[in-house]
């Protein structure tokens, strides 16, 4: 739908949980029709924490460390569905003559953030599989690998992006759009993008 605006540029924003089918998130507790209505509630909020925080002190969930990892085993029929959905995305959008600029996210560990970076092994696996479907790659795991989790993280909860991180982010990503030269005031350089085989050029 998006390719009807006709943009100069498909922006991938791709992120270490992005093979999930289903997230592992806080348990409902209630069902849908009233859990719904209280989407908001600070107090359903914290008991469902409380409870996910439980079920994984009992073994009844994964760590997120060995959920994260279980995503990129490399022959779960979940991640050969999910490398296919992303070379339709490249196939869809060179279609349409345009070229896909994946910006692959790090994920802090929960401790040391990324020094030492605990999913380093996964996240290049992310950078290989997006440029053997064909889009131009652009690791950011350099532009926060001294940070500790605070300085990345939203909260102690919460490894989000934290705006600062997402500031950055967006300068770091920016900077190589004008590299490619699809941004105002470009140079033309190719920067620290790497492109993949036979990718368009505009």
């Amino acid at each position: 739908l998006g390719l009807r605006f006709q943009p100069d540029l498909v922006l991938l924003c791709y992120v270490l949980n992005d093979p999930e089918t289903r997230s592992q998130t806080y348990p409902a507790l209630l069902p849908s029709e009233i859990g719904n209505r209280m989407l908001w509630s600070r107090a359903l909020y914290v008991t469902r924490a409380a409870a996910y925080y439980v079920m994984l002190a009992m073994g009844r969930l994964p760590r997120q460390d060995d959920y994260i990892r279980g995503l990129f085993e490399p022959h779960s029929p979940n991640w050969q569905a999910h490398v296919e959905a992303l070379r339709g995305i490249v196939a869809d959008s060179r279609a349409a003559g345009l070229e896909v600029l994946a910006a692959v996210w790090p994920l802090p560990g929960p401790v040391h953030g990324f020094s030492p970076y605990p999913y380093a092994a996964i996240q290049a696996q992310a950078v290989h599989t997006l440029e053997a479907a064909g889009a131009i790659t652009f690791d950011l795991l350099p532009v926060f690998s001294g940070d500790r989790y605070s300085e990345f993280a939203l909260s102690s909860w919460d490894p989000h992006p934290n705006p600062a991180a997402n500031r950055r982010a967006a300068f770091a990503i920016r900077a190589q759009i004008d590299a490619l030269g699809l941004g105002p005031g470009a140079t033309g350089g190719e920067g620290g993008i790497r492109p993949a085989p036979g990718a368009p050029r505009r």
